[in-house]
């Protein structure tokens, strides 16, 4: 299930690393992209 949410926090050993929205995310965080990526396989 998918949702839109304004803004989304990338975590990386309980640590935010990077916020924005998902396109931002999809655009500068290239572990999020894949992430991203292996969801849309199932």
């Amino acid at each position: 299930m998918k949702m839109k949410m304004d803004t989304i926090l990338f975590l990386e050993d309980g640590e935010i690393v990077m916020h924005g929205t998902h396109e931002e995310l999809l655009a500068k965080n290239e572990r999020y992209r894949k992430l991203y990526e292996l969801d849309e396989v199932f």
